[in-house]
């Protein structure tokens, strides 16, 4: 089924109803069984990676079957997300990094760039290896309070639905940070693709 894609400011895009909340709440408890600290305080990872290739190379399969099931339904989507930021921005990409987010309460991303810095005299500066990447986040939940996605210089404040994907170019045109969560958890599933030429 074709999924009606939103622009809801220019070049950032949001696709309604991505996934069902099934598979949401599925890809939630199961990869909830695995999660680890970071260095960011009140988030936890889950599976993660780098240049997926192959649908089965994301995640560490183990004895559990169900575990499995959400390991290959996650790196599906992946997969599907790819395809739509290619054809969007009518470039071949390939799944750079991926990685399951859990922000408790506290927790919070700073207003920041994707692909762009500042340097030590304020001057915007391209990452060279992540120039022209782009940025995909997939709600996997939405009852929590708190933790809006945030694009000062558009003016947008978004509290997705589950099942819910955003994805753009993390420019210097966009930059982003999420509000502090102040109850519930806000589960993500956060994805970079770059160009492949």
């Amino acid at each position: 089924m074709k999924k009606n894609t939103e622009e809801l400011s220019e070049g950032i895009f949001l696709i309604k109803n991505y996934i069902s909340k099934s598979t949401c709440d599925f890809l939630i408890k199961e990869f909830s069984k695995n999660l680890s600290d970071t260095p960011r305080e009140n988030i936890l990872g889950g599976i993660s990676g780098a240049l997926l290739l192959q649908p089965d190379t994301a995640g560490d399969y183990s004895d559990d079957l169900i575990y499995n099931i959400a390991i290959d339904t996650h790196n599906g989507i992946l997969f599907s997300i790819n395809d739509l930021v290619s054809n969007k921005f009518k470039d071949p990409h390939r799944i750079k990094t991926y990685f399951f987010s859990c922000m408790l309460p506290g927790a919070f991303n700073d207003v920041h760039m994707d692909n762009h810095y500042f340097d030590d005299d304020g001057n915007i500066l391209v990452k060279p290896k992540m120039a022209f990447d782009k940025s995909g986040l997939l709600y996997l939940n939405d009852d929590y309070e708190g933790g809006e996605l945030v694009f000062p210089e558009q003016g947008l404040s978004i509290k997705a639905e589950a099942g819910s994907l955003i994805f753009f170019e993390g420019d210097y045109k966009k930059p982003h940070g999420v509000n502090q969560v102040i109850s519930g958890t806000r589960y993500n599933l956060v994805t970079f693709y770059e160009p492949v030429n």
